[in-house]
């Protein structure tokens, strides 16, 4: 840059606003109003809702029968211990 030089530094992060604002396009107008989409937006979020609280049982349901799944194979694998060591004090007296 020249000494004197009052022309500022144009690099990689300067603006030029001038080419922005002549690239801009006019204001589009409004879309016009249908009362229908007000009715489809609310079925839409009513459907959303009830999948969500839908999910939410079936989850909900799906850990009470692994409980109860797991509850019965802890139980039986009590049984059949208690059952072993039964027939082991019947063989060997112990």
């Amino acid at each position: 840059m020249k000494e004197g030089s009052c022309r500022p530094f144009r690099g990689w992060l300067s603006l030029d606003f001038g080419a922005m604002a002549r690239g801009m396009q006019p204001a589009e107008a409004p879309p016009e109003y249908d009362p229908r989409s007000i009715g489809r937006r609310l079925a839409a979020a009513r459907a959303r809702r009830e999948a969500r609280l839908e999910h939410k049982r079936s989850r909900r349901a799906a850990q009470i029968r692994f409980g109860v799944v797991l509850l019965f194979l802890l139980s039986v694998t009590v049984a059949i211990g208690v059952f072993i060591y039964l027939e082991i004090q019947r063989l060997f007296g112990i």
